[in-house]
């Protein structure tokens, strides 16, 4: 899930949705679900599977899709981004696109902190509410 940059170089980015896969009957039970489209990729090298791409555009359909599947992630940096998208994109967003200074600055911001979640490399496999060890949480180890 990211925010995809639009071709005009004056409006915001937009919410989206992409899972790649070779197994094209998933990306298509996907499509079927929530909609977007299926898409085969390049064949990389003749020994590669075909690999196929669904993607999801819409505000309103990537919202609806992360308040059904969010209860079911487990990456860190996915969530973080699913919360806020779910939590400030409609709020920052105006229905008619037109922005005082302060809501400009406003979806500017969030776009930058949506962008910064899972920057680097190997951020996606920052732990997920990881139990606490024994020792830090006040439950004795079990003597054996």
């Amino acid at each position: 899930m990211t925010l995809m940059a639009s071709y005009n170089a004056s409006s915001f980015r937009k919410p989206l949705i992409a899972v790649d896969n070779t197994d094209v009957e998933i990306l298509n039970e996907l499509s079927r679900h929530y909609g977007g489209r299926v898409v085969a990729k390049k064949e990389a090298a003749a020994h590669h599977r075909q690999a196929w791409t669904w993607r999801v555009y819409g505000a309103d359909n990537v919202l609806t899709m992360l308040r059904e599947i969010v209860p079911h992630m487990r990456c860190a940096a996915k969530l973080d981004r699913a919360w806020l998208l779910i939590d400030e994109y409609k709020r920052l967003t105006p229905r008619n696109g037109w922005y005082t200074d302060e809501a400009h600055q406003a979806k500017l911001d969030f776009e930058r902190r949506f962008m910064a979640i899972g920057a680097g490399r190997g951020s996606q496999c920052r732990p997920t509410l990881a139990p606490e060890p024994a020792e830090e949480s006040g439950v004795e180890p079990l003597q054996v």
